[in-house]
């Protein structure tokens, strides 16, 4: 089988193909994390990437969103547990100790 291709496609786009099944959570996850991998040593968009708890998120997800995976940044949307750097040697070591807002809200539409 081939892997699915995650950036061939928009979040809507993609959140239909989850709901009707012709791709899964886990598949666009791989998908995702295979982006990650192969660009991130160059860019280091990312502080922290949170494995197990996105595949558990995924698999657990409901909602309009379901398995869409997102990226958050951390000066616009604390994940309890998560880094919070702000991007700062200043905010280095810093965790969050709950979910903001706005994150609640993406969990709750499947996140």
């Amino acid at each position: 089988m081939t892997p699915f291709d995650y950036a061939s496609c928009d979040g809507i786009e993609l959140a239909g193909r989850l709901a009707s099944g012709a791709v899964s959570a886990r598949e666009v996850l791989e998908s995702a994390y295979g982006l990650i991998a192969a660009l991130d040593p160059e860019i280091h968009a990312f502080v922290s990437l949170e494995r197990a708890a996105a595949f558990a998120a995924a698999a657990a997800a409901r909602g309009p969103l379901a398995g869409v995976p997102i990226a958050m940044k951390d000066c616009l949307g604390c994940v309890a547990g998560a880094p919070r750097s702000y991007g700062s040697a200043l905010g280095a070591g810093s965790r969050c100790d709950h979910d903001d807002t706005v994150v609640r809200r993406l969990r709750a539409a499947g996140l």
